[in-house]
């Protein structure tokens, strides 16, 4: 593939989300902020949002939800690369973010399950129902390690479900085609889990096929990730500098960007053939003509028209 830049002079970029209109939007993950870019790379606050969004992706009702770490410093970032528990012990304070698009205002949609704060969430995915499954890296700003973990919720805050799975480090989140499968990777082990779904918010716990790793290499930082329409899934590798692709029966693809840090992925365009790749270290969103279209997002639709 080849990339080129699409925009610059963003800070730990993150979170990026395809508009029909040939724009995106993406959180920055320093600056605390939903930020806009135009067809020709020009940057626009949406939301001022603090602490640190990490993921985002766009609803049912057409406003963006948000996936927020909590806060991250340029060292923290450091030690998640070396893969160190931090000797902190700063209390969590990561979060679910509802954001209204027309006027940049926001709330808090979710910050605990059954008592239990919200660690650090990381990405998140809409179903065909509405609701969202999202991670939560777990330890970040705090002696860990404690485990990360993925959850289930609706957009009306009344309803988040933890799936009860303990993953090290769970980061990027996404669903299969058909619905049917959520796909999860663990960034330190350089893992990629796909888990099938029993019905919304419910995983089969079945031995057979319920869950499997689709994918291990360890050397592998596996990031944020994005869905091909024919299954195969497309995994940012920050500390490589790669994007690698994955089919649903464990074969890899390498790509690497010209760009450090590519830390997520999304598809754009007409076709869906437009791939767009923030990259953290360089504060660069890449673009490439993707030779297979993307799977088209519930609800990416909802704004852009």
């Amino acid at each position: 593939m080849q990339f080129r830049t699409f925009a610059e002079g963003l800070s730990f970029a993150e979170g990026p989300i395809a508009l029909s209109d040939g724009s995106l939007m993406c959180v920055e993950v320093l600056a605390g902020r939903l930020t806009a870019i135009t067809r020709s790379g020009n940057l626009h606050l949406v939301a001022q949002l603090g602490r640190g969004p990490n993921g985002a992706a766009i609803g049912p009702d057409g406003q963006c939800y948000v996936a927020n770490n909590g806060g991250l410093t340029r060292e923290d970032l450091v030690c998640l690369a070396a893969h160190k528990d931090s000797d902190l012990n700063v209390p969590p304070s990561g979060c679910i973010q509802v954001v209204d698009l027309q006027t940049g205002s926001f709330a808090i949609l979710y910050d605990h399950c059954d008592g239990v704060a919200l660690i650090a969430p990381n990405d998140i995915v809409f179903d065909q129902n509405g609701g969202f499954y999202f991670t939560d890296y777990g330890s970040l700003r705090r002696a860990g390690p404690e485990p990360g973990r993925v959850y289930y919720a609706t957009t009306d805050g009344r309803s988040i479900q933890d799936m009860g799975r303990d993953l090290q480090r769970p980061n990027g989140i996404g669903l299969s085609p058909r619905g049917d499968r959520l796909y999860v990777s663990e960034t330190s082990r350089g893992r990629l889990w796909s888990f099938a779904i029993a019905e919304p918010g419910a995983l089969c716990t079945s031995p057979d096929g319920a869950s499997e790793i689709v994918f291990e290499d360890a050397t592998l930082a596996m990031d944020s990730l994005a869905i091909q329409e024919n299954g195969y899934i497309c995994i940012a590798c920050p500390h490589n500098d790669l994007v690698v692709r994955i089919s649903p029966d464990g074969l890899l693809e390498r790509f690497p960007t010209p760009a450090a840090g590519p830390s997520n992925i999304c598809f754009g365009g007409d076709e869906m053939r437009t791939a767009y790749v923030t990259c953290l270290q360089s504060g660069v969103v890449l673009t490439a003509d993707w030779d297979t279209p993307g799977l088209r997002l519930s609800h990416q639709r909802e704004l852009g028209e």
